[in-house]
């Protein structure tokens, strides 16, 4: 059972980057279909199929930090660059919020 907070980004214990409540995906840098796996201290599986990759993130954080959303979007935006250069942002993003050519 999907939580109501939860439409569009999470489902079956996975969450997933679609649309949320406010109309934004969750990781705007990743590509849609990407989605994750999230366990205790910050341990993170991402997958993302558009670029045949899998992202494993090792949590030996304290409990209580948190990394947010907003963080990993960059950071999955910045592998995108990296890898094909073309940025997920999708095309509403409010003008000014692409990264320039390099």
């Amino acid at each position: 059972m999907t939580p109501p907070g939860g439409r569009g980004v999470y489902g079956l214990n996975w969450w997933v980057n679609g649309t949320g409540a406010d109309g934004q995906r969750k990781w705007p840098g990743a590509p849609p279909s990407t989605f994750a796996a999230s366990g205790y201290n910050n341990n993170d599986v991402f997958v993302i199929p558009e670029w045949n990759m899998v992202v494993v993130r090792l949590g030996l954080d304290e409990k209580d930090v948190k990394i947010s959303d907003k963080v990993y979007g960059e950071f999955l935006r910045h592998i995108g660059l990296a890898l094909n250069g073309t940025d997920e942002r999708p095309e509403s993003a409010p003008r000014g919020t692409q990264p320039s050519s390099r």
